[in-house]
């Protein structure tokens, strides 16, 4: 009778220790991204649910950040995929780059949904990219020192050399700044900072150290240096928004009357002819504030009568997207290339069809109009376009693997292109872009 318990009890022992079945594992597992090119290479497992007919790619530009699909927004939208391999072609020029996949269902009525959980998530790190931590609204070039200035709406100011492929020198200076301007006086090369509590600061322009200081009794938001003088344009209410300053004496010389100013810049072909520009929007009146005026001094700084026409106010005006030619003093300006001549008459715009253009460089000669877009749109990348200035037609595309922010003429050597890795606005009203990085095309 033992015998027969003790076997009885032992087949219970055996039957409760029965090992069950795996349960059905219902994940994606994301393999790690490789490299291809310019693109990256995506590849997933299927899961065994069944209902996850479909899946869709999510992509964030950071190591911890938010994450866009790319089925429904961002470059280069895509359908839900049936297939467990993508080759992301659009993938933003950063550092890095993460991604998750989601499976998705379709339900009796054919209508599509996420499952609950997705992939793991992976990080991709481009090899051997070094990005510019800055949060510029303008950059300048010297081609000469082989410098870059990125000027920061805050007040910050970096220093980048293209020889060193390093930040050299970054300064705070501690207030809201317009745009600035850069030339040599005595023998030491200088840069101008207009600041919006009604002063100019100078600063050692390879040190980036303090030299100077001149008070112009209002907010200034931008400088033109030239043969000893400083041209500011300031918050006037009396209607004289452009001052005249002595660089030597740091004396007002002269002021000349006109309406608003955002932006200066000299004519390229003579040292007394100034173009300003603004934009705006008057939020009660419901009127655009686009604006575009000529001045004309005497070689002492005294304002001089021209004969420009008025401006109309019906072209879109940007004063962060403004260049001038330097052979015949073309204006150019706005994300849809507006052209115009010395005396403000409007001489067309570049044939851009769906591009939006954030930013303008004329070659040495004049010929042509280098023009950066940057706008997400299905079907195409990141450019610059290449028109014929005699006649605007477009004559060539080069895509670039960042978006366009400033565009600089750079001599037998091309075009330097300072982009950002993430998309730049097409107006001066908009969150400043970061992280930059250099390319060179000819």
């Amino acid at each position: 009778m033992r015998q027969l318990f003790a076997f009885v009890l032992l087949m219970f022992v055996a039957v409760g220790c029965k090992k069950e079945p795996d349960p059905v594992k219902d994940e994606i597992v994301l393999n790690q991204p490789v490299l291809q090119g310019d693109s990256i290479v995506l590849t997933w497992s299927k899961p065994a649910n069944p209902d996850h007919t479909r899946y869709q790619i999510r992509r964030g530009t950071a190591p911890i950040g938010s994450f866009f699909d790319l089925t429904l927004v961002g470059d280069g939208a895509i359908p839900f995929l049936d297939d467990n391999r993508y080759v992301d072609n659009t993938a933003a020029y950063c550092p890095y780059l993460t991604y998750t996949v989601v499976g998705i269902r379709q339900n009796s009525l054919g209508v599509y949904s996420s499952s609950a959980g997705g992939s793991n998530t992976v990080i991709f790190e481009r090899p051997n990219l070094k990005t510019i931590h800055a949060e510029p609204f303008d950059v300048q070039f010297d081609a000469q020192r082989r410098l870059l200035y990125f000027f920061d709406k805050k007040g910050v100011i970096t220093q980048y050399s293209l020889t060193t492929n390093a930040i050299t020198k970054v300064i705070n200076t501690a207030a809201t700044i317009g745009y600035c301007d850069r030339t040599t006086y005595n023998g030491v090369p200088e840069i101008y900072v207009p600041r919006a509590d009604g002063w100019v600061l100078v600063y050692n322009a390879l040190t980036l150290d303090k030299i100077d200081e001149i008070n112009v009794g209002a907010s200034a938001s931008s400088v033109v240096a030239n043969q000893g003088l400083l041209f500011v344009s300031v918050d006037d209410p009396a209607g004289h928004p452009l001052k005249v300053y002595s660089r030597a004496t740091k004396q007002l010389v002269s002021a000349a009357s006109g309406r608003k100013i955002t932006r200066l810049k000299m004519l390229p072909n003579s040292n007394t002819k100034l173009v300003g520009i603004s934009d705006g929007y008057d939020s009660v009146q419901r009127l655009s504030l686009n604006d575009l005026q000529y001045f004309t001094f005497s070689s002492t700084g005294l304002p001089t009568a021209n004969t420009a026409i008025p401006f109309d106010g019906t072209q879109l005006m940007t004063p962060g997207i403004f260049e001038v030619c330097p052979t015949n003093n073309t204006i150019i300006t706005s994300r849809e290339g507006n052209i115009y001549n010395e005396n403000l008459q409007f001489q067309g715009k570049l044939l851009r069809g769906t591009a939006n253009y954030t930013s303008f460089a004329y070659d040495p000669t004049g010929r042509f109009i280098y023009a950066g877009a940057s706008t997400i749109s299905v079907g195409w990348k990141q450019r610059v376009d290449v028109y014929d200035a005699a006649n605007q037609t477009l004559s060539r595309s080069i895509t670039t693997k960042a978006y366009p922010f400033r565009l600089f003429a750079d001599g037998t050597n091309g075009i330097v292109v300072v982009s950002s890795i993430s998309v730049v606005a097409t107006n001066d009203r908009t969150s400043p872009v970061t992280d930059m990085v250099v390319e060179y095309f000819k």
